[in-house]
């Protein structure tokens, strides 16, 4: 198995149809859900729902890892396979780079 670079910066964006929006964001609560239960170390994950139907997500990993934190949840693979179905053409990929931050970690769910 090939290590990740470091720092591992992954920007993710899609588009489904209205009707997938509100499953995706159950599955997506589902990941994150798991997330929280297992804490990967050195791992940020963001998700963002820019319109009805347009999804944004930043992946950052700050450490080097055998496997991408992601890739061994349940709830992403489930989430993965939804996502192949409703976007049958994939999600498009970025690698950003951060220009700065600033308190994005106190963001929930709510967008408070």
């Amino acid at each position: 198995m090939r290590e990740l670079e470091t720092p591992y910066k992954r920007l993710v964006s899609y588009r489904l149809p209205r009707s997938a929006s509100d499953r995706n964001k159950e599955l997506l609560s589902q990941v994150f859900k798991e997330l929280a239960e297992t804490c990967p170390d050195a791992f940020s994950y963001l998700a963002l729902q820019v319109s009805e139907e347009d999804f944004l997500h930043l992946a950052v990993v700050d450490d080097v890892v055998d496997q991408h934190p992601l890739h061994s949840l349940a709830t992403f693979r489930r989430w993965s396979d939804s996502l192949q179905r409703y976007c049958p053409d994939g999600p498009e990929f970025a690698q950003p780079r951060i220009v700065g931050t600033y308190r994005i970690g106190r963001l929930d769910a709510a967008g408070r």
